[in-house]
């Protein structure tokens, strides 16, 4: 069954009955390559060309003119595209100029395959011409609207459920949690595939969006990238520095690093060359499970959220006469101390002293310290050279509370 395929780039129909006009018909048996004169026209590239007297039979039809090699034109090319009786006008030319020819050759027709003849069947008659046209034009523009109907309604699909997709009065709904990351190729939807302000919260199903990336954990310097989401460090052999992707390179994102271990050796956290976080060059995780959220705005890091122990708290000691505590593994940075005492006592001769000291050894000598005390109407006063002294001699014993506090 032939159709009628109307090309809007050409201009050309590809009726059987019908084909649109040539420029020019030739006489005689021609090269079919470049520009050139035939039948007293001079064709150029684009003008349509019919050969119907080639030496070789099967050569013959409707051309495209090129500067080079020649091609059979889109309506004279394929399968059903001409049958016995296919009218071919031709616009100009001396001896053709008017004329319509017709394939006289018997069916079935193989372009490429079949030898064809053609038959001079004198000048056009316009009108008889324009009522065949439309006649077939209209007949097969009815035949493809028909097609196409046919089509779509076969392509209709009944409302109901149909696993992830709901149809419903022809609106096609994807249900909650039908997207989920598995269904999602990796980098699939990035930022320009996103308007601002449309996917919200609301509209995600629970890991929709690939999981976070974290990082295996931190033992030493590392240098973060712009596909770490969370840096867990572990710093209890020695304490190491997490540098910041460059700011330009990381516009949007965010990062959290977490210290994991509980040595008090410092994880630093460096921006990149001169860049701040919150306005510093770097920032301090001291103690375990501190751990800070950086967003960043494509200049420098802002701090979003953090978890940080500002206080470590030693559990209550007691200790009885001539004994000694020892505070250890008081974090490096540290700048003030408060020792609480609660009804502690001591004799008028041996005074409670606070000594300082590092893994070295504590410093036994080479400090300033004095105490004035009043009791009674009675003053006095004690120093020492062996630490910070706590109370002054020459009272009775009894219970002492309050603070000391090392700075």
């Amino acid at each position: 069954m032939s159709g009628t395929i109307t090309d809007r780039i050409d201009g050309i129909s590809t009726s059987v009955a019908v084909k649109a006009p040539v420029t020019v018909c030739a006489t005689g048996n021609i090269t079919l390559s470049g520009e050139q004169t035939i039948d007293g026209v001079s064709v150029v590239a684009g003008d349509r060309v019919l050969a119907p007297l080639q030496t070789d039979a099967i050569s013959r039809g409707v051309y495209q003119v090129k500067t080079g090699a020649w091609s059979r034109d889109k309506d004279f090319d394929g399968a059903r595209d001409i049958v016995q009786g296919t009218l071919i006008p031709v616009n100009l030319g001396t001896a053709n100029g008017g004329k319509i020819l017709k394939v006289s050759t018997a069916n079935p027709i193989i372009i490429g395959t079949t030898s064809l003849a053609f038959e001079d069947i004198g000048l056009i008659d316009q009108d008889y011409l324009t009522q065949i046209t439309n006649a077939v034009t209209d007949a097969e523009n009815a035949a493809i609207a028909a097609e196409a109907s046919a089509v779509a309604a076969a392509a209709i699909v009944a409302d109901g459920d149909r696993g992830d997709i709901t149809i419903s009065g022809g609106t096609w709904t994807i249900d909650n949690g039908a997207v989920s990351n598995d269904k999602m190729a990796d980098n699939s939807v990035g930022t320009a595939e996103l308007i601002n302000e449309n996917v919200s919260r609301e509209k995600l199903a629970t890991g929709a969006i690939g999981k976070s990336n974290v990082t295996g954990s931190k033992t030493a310097n590392y240098t973060a990238t712009t596909d770490d989401d969370f840096i867990p460090c572990n710093a209890t052999s020695a304490g190491f520095t997490v540098t910041l992707p460059a700011a330009s390179t990381a516009g949007g994102r965010e990062i959290t690093i977490k210290k994991t271990d509980s040595s008090f050796n410092v994880v630093t956290i460096d921006a990149n060359a001169s860049e701040t976080i919150d306005g510093a060059l770097t920032f301090s995780l001291r103690n375990q499970y501190d751990s800070v959220t950086l967003s960043c705005d494509g200049t420098n890091w802002i701090i979003k959220s953090k978890s940080i122990t500002n206080i470590t708290l030693f559990a209550q000691v007691a200790t009885t006469s001539g004994t000694s505590i020892d505070f250890t593994a008081i974090p490096s940075g540290v700048k003030k101390i408060v020792i609480m005492l609660n009804e502690v006592s001591w004799n008028a001769t041996t005074l409670p002293l606070i000594q300082l000291g590092d893994s070295g050894g504590v410093e036994t000598s080479g400090y300033v310290s004095r105490v004035f005390g009043a009791a009674g109407g009675t003053s006095n006063s004690t120093s020492s050279t062996s630490g910070f002294i706590l109370g002054t001699g020459g009272f009775a014993a009894g219970w002492r509370a309050g603070s000391a506090i090392a700075r």
